[in-house]
């Protein structure tokens, strides 16, 4: 797995607005895929804390939560994969 040099990140559909996940951002820009995963896997809390995510039509805050984490995890991996 590759090295991510710089990321953007934002989520929108989940809360009252999209945000952008700067923080996330920097504790993967450089990294490498292990240390990205870890990473991730420990920032339920960040996203719930900034998404505010909501029960409506498209589904249950818990759900809408847990897909942003899939999501991100599999859009993270394939940046890993690409060399540019």
């Amino acid at each position: 797995m590759g090295t991510i040099a710089e990321s953007r990140l934002a989520v929108g559909c989940v809360g009252p607005k999209a945000q952008r996940l700067a923080e996330l951002e920097t504790k993967i820009n450089g990294s490498k895929h292990q240390r990205r995963e870890a990473d991730f896997s420990r920032a339920k809390s960040y996203l719930r804390d900034l998404l505010r995510p909501v029960d409506d039509l498209l589904g249950s805050a818990d759900y809408k939560l847990y897909m942003t984490g899939v999501m991100l995890g599999e859009a993270l991996e394939q940046a890993g994969q690409n060399e540019w």
